[in-house]
């Protein structure tokens, strides 16, 4: 039942409405105590996690993964490298060797933006990999950055690790 996650379903609006259904809004607790402070104080830390990003098996940087699509089981974030080469050369030079699309680059910008790359991984702090059933890409440039984009983390994985974002996400509908 992924099917509407990545554009399969024959009718756009079919997709958003089978979304809705496998993945409805939590009932919402009535008035706030203890129960509403703690789970402010739970999406509070979810939002300030730090996730690992690893390409072919190397540490390049992290992301906070502040960026979501929760109906696709989309997350991705802003990197913050760790390497000393510049991460337009790295991330160019492992798609020309390892085979891996480029959509879209540009030299003098060092833009890149990629479709997904087999060996590129994220990872909590406890070493659990935030796996997308369909992988992992890149896309950013020189003056704002590097972004890794997750898609298609599953339910309720994602429900559980990106409360923050399936929160913001629900209350766009009241």
């Amino acid at each position: 039942s992924e099917f509407h996650r990545f554009g399969r379903c024959p009718d756009p609006n079919a997709a958003w409405l089978v979304t809705r259904r496998l993945h409805p809004k939590p009932k919402r607790e009535q008035g706030g105590g203890l129960n509403a402070l703690k789970r402010a104080s739970h999406l509070e830390r979810s939002a300030q996690k730090m996730y690992r990003v690893e390409l072919a098996g190397r540490t390049i940087g992290e992301t906070k993964l502040e960026t979501a699509d929760p109906p696709m089981g989309v997350v991705g974030g802003r990197i913050e490298f760790q390497i000393d080469e510049n991460p337009y050369e790295l991330i160019k030079s492992h798609c020309e060797q390892s085979g891996a699309i480029i959509n879209e680059i540009d030299s003098d910008l060092e833009f890149i933006d990629t479709q997904t790359i087999d060996d590129l991984r994220v990872y909590r702090a406890d070493g659990r990999e935030i796996e997308g059933v369909a992988g992992g890409a890149f896309s950013g440039f020189r003056e704002e950055g590097y972004y890794v984009t997750i898609l298609g983390v599953p339910y309720p994985f994602y429900a559980e690790e990106f409360p923050h974002h399936r929160e913001a996400y629900d209350n766009q509908f009241g």
